[in-house]
């Protein structure tokens, strides 16, 4: 009897990344070779390679790194973004400094100035002028603030001691 022959499929190849396959797309359209690319940008050429496979996110990679990248592709980061899907991590410098990070918005936190201690800015605030100083006020009260109402001194007297403990750390 003869046996069964057995016909092997190579294994199908996984499907690059839609980044993957933009990044390429414009290195070939605006520079040419990986070699070229990886020496304008001054990083390696398998860091190219790996970044067109899809192996490595351009995005993971320093933000200096990623900012000569995007220089020598002539890619802005918002022309990156929407070619790629990608979300870009900061804004890319001009040609005249380094990577400027995200302006993250300042969070005004609220601060609560509790009972006790107003009673004390109001008693000792003539004897203690920093007292009156909000700056002061708000430093003092942050145990309460961002401990939650049992952290920090309870009464009036307990506010008072913890002031002239602390008061030569706050100036």
């Amino acid at each position: 009897m003869y046996g069964a022959l057995l016909i092997m499929t190579p294994p199908a190849r996984s499907q690059k990344p839609a980044w993957a396959l933009a990044f390429k797309r414009r290195r070939e359209e605006m520079v040419g070779s990986q070699e070229e690319l990886a020496a304008r940008a001054d990083v390696s050429q398998s860091l190219i390679s790996q970044i067109e496979r899809g192996v490595q996110l351009p995005t993971g990679v320093s933000m200096d790194r990623f900012a000569r990248l995007l220089e020598a592709l002539h890619w802005t980061p918002e022309q990156f973004a929407e070619a790629t899907g990608l979300e870009v991590p900061f804004v890319a410098p001009s040609r005249s400094g380094p990577p400027v990070p995200p302006v993250v918005p300042r969070r005004e936190t609220p601060v609560v100035i509790p009972p006790e201690l107003q009673q004390v800015i109001d008693d000792y605030g003539d004897t203690y002028p920093e007292l009156r100083d909000p700056t002061i006020q708000k430093i003092i009260a942050a145990p309460r603030n961002f401990g939650g109402p049992e952290n920090g001194p309870q009464t009036a007297q307990e506010w008072l001691e913890y002031f002239l403990l602390t008061r030569r750390y706050l100036r």
